[in-house]
């Protein structure tokens, strides 16, 4: 199970009842309106989704660190990525 984008704020000395609703992902065509609200945290029931949104949540830095390597490999070769026609 994956869940996503969870915050609770408690203050104050009294106890304080905290009911989370949550937004349920069954099947893939659920899950990019469940990642765009920003509201309500996300549970991922179908195992086959979970384990592809933790994998790319796993590889997701890696792509931007290979991209500023390549970025800086061109810049020192002086290659340009600009298509021309």
């Amino acid at each position: 199970m994956v869940v996503h984008n969870v915050t609770i704020g408690i203050t104050g000395v009294q106890a304080v009842g905290v009911a989370a609703s949550l937004v349920t992902v069954i099947n893939s065509s659920q899950l990019g309106l469940a990642l765009a609200q920003k509201e309500k945290p996300v549970v991922i029931v179908d195992p086959k989704i979970a384990r592809a949104f933790e994998i790319f949540l796993r590889v997701q830095h890696w792509w931007l660190l290979a991209a500023l390597v390549a970025y800086a490999i061109s810049r020192g070769y002086g290659v340009d990525f600009r298509q021309t026609e």
